[in-house]
C-alpha cells in the first residue's frame, strides 16, 4: 500500500504551528516570499522513490522539505540567524 504523504504533510504542518515559533505555515511554496519579522514555513514533498522491493512490499523513501522564511532585511542580521536557529531547534 502506498504511503499517505498527505497525512504526513498535514501532521508536519500542524506540528510547525504548535511550536509557537512559526507564525504561519502552509503546504506548498508561497507565491511571493513573505518579508516579515516573524517566521513563516513552507512544506512540500521534494522527492519520493522506491528504495527496495520485497516479495510482499516496497520500501519507499520520501523527502519532505521545510523552508523557513524570516525578514531578510531585518537588522542586525544576527537576529535573523538566531531566530532561524531557534525555530529549527524547536521543530526538530
Amino acid at each position: 500500500m502506498p504511503f499517505n504523504i498527505t497525512s504526513t504533510l498535514d501532521t508536519l504542518n500542524s506540528h510547525l504551528r504548535k511550536t509557537g515559533v512559526i507564525r504561519h505555515s502552509q503546504i506548498g511554496e508561497y507565491k511571493s516570499i513573505p518579508n516579515t519579522k516573524e517566521c513563516y514555513a513552507a512544506i512540500w514533498m521534494s522527492d519520493a522513490r522506491v528504495a527496495m522491493a520485497t516479495l510482499a512490499d516496497t520500501i519507499e523513501v520520501h523527502t519532505v522539505t521545510v523552508r523557513l522564511y524570516w525578514g531578510a532585511f531585518e537588522e542586525p542580521i544576527v537576529n535573523i540567524e538566531l531566530g532561524l536557529a531557534k525555530a529549527v531547534s524547536d521543530i526538530v
